[in-house]
């Protein structure tokens, strides 16, 4: 999947400057690993999360993907480790 300038910045935009809420999940070496973007008070379990997972080559990011290659706030942070990400 590729993003455009456009779908950047609109993320960007949602999550720093709209008010957004994040949901962090870490491994065991303390990388990152998924990250959810969401309204303030929306539940985990509500499909109404961006999720994006990222992967690793040592400590260094080599690949950010989205919740089966949808960049829309339309999934669970609760099902996060089910989805397909592209």
């Amino acid at each position: 999947m590729t993003l455009t300038t456009t779908d950047l910045v609109r993320m960007a935009a949602l999550a720093e400057g709209g008010g957004m809420i994040q949901k962090l999940e870490y491994d065991a070496e303390g990388k990152l690993i998924y990250q959810g973007f969401a309204k303030p008070t929306t539940a985990t379990s509500t499909a109404k999360w961006l999720i994006k997972k990222l992967t690793y080559s040592g400590f260094n990011v080599t690949d950010i993907q989205y919740a089966e290659g949808e960049v829309e706030y339309n999934k669970a942070w609760d099902s996060r480790a089910t989805y397909n990400y592209k």
